[in-house]
């Protein structure tokens, strides 16, 4: 979860959606 927080900047919204889906 913590490169959640420094992509997020990037793809903040492709990565939340992976990361909630994993």
């Amino acid at each position: 979860m913590c490169y959640t927080a420094t992509m997020e900047k990037t793809d903040g919204r492709k990565i939340d959606r992976k990361s909630r889906e994993a």
